[in-house]
């Protein structure tokens, strides 16, 4: 640079490219924070809280569970180097010195905001039957017999199906998501491949 301001402004724009990817990462993995949410509410589970360390807030426990379990899986399978490669390639894609590109930044943020949400509710789609189902027959239950508390005798049923839902469907919801994980990134590092350019 040939200023003060031109380096002023190369720090900042690479901040904001950084940031970016950051976001964009945390976008993706908002898929199971969604997923979380409505497999906790199925299984009736969802007062039971743990500390959430990215949010810094309490959340549901499942939601823990899963982003655990994703964060494990990323770097056992190694699609930690995937996200090193998305680093290295934003300096071809988003080179020094030249304006951001805010209109294409922004379309991939929100393109990938609906990916992620398609994502949690098709992660969640198992629990969404189990759920539909199992408060359909506590209806049918508490029509039949009025005088029974359906709500206490429902509930333990509804959490240990919904764990023995969580504990066979988890494997499968793992390798989905690392699936999306993996092709979310390689769409942004790989853009015209998406585009047909």
């Amino acid at each position: 640079p040939k200023g003060t301001s031109e380096l002023v402004w190369l720090i900042t724009a690479e901040v904001l490219i950084g940031a970016f990817i950051a976001g964009l990462t945390q976008i993706i993995m908002s898929a199971l924070m969604l997923a979380g949410e409505v497999i906790s509410n199925a299984a009736g589970l969802t007062n039971a809280f743990v500390d959430d360390l990215v949010s810094e807030e309490q959340t549901a426990i499942v939601i823990g569970l899963l982003n655990i379990v994703a964060v494990v899986l990323i770097f056992t399978t190694g699609l930690h180097q995937l996200m090193f490669a998305s680093i290295v390639d934003s300096y071809t894609l988003l080179r020094p010195g030249e304006p951001l590109i805010t209109g294409d930044l922004l379309s991939v943020v929100s393109t990938t905001f609906n990916q992620a949400f398609y994502m949690g509710l098709k992660l969640a789609s198992p629990f969404l039957v189990f759920e539909l189902l199992f408060q359909f027959a506590n209806g049918v239950l508490s029509r039949l017999s009025p005088q029974l508390n359906v709500f206490f005798v429902a509930l333990p049923a509804q959490n240990l199906i919904g764990m023995a839902i969580l504990m066979i469907s988890l494997p499968t919801l793992m390798m989905v998501f690392l699936g999306f994980f993996e092709n979310s990134l390689e769409n942004f590092m790989n853009p015209g491949a998406v585009n047909g350019g």
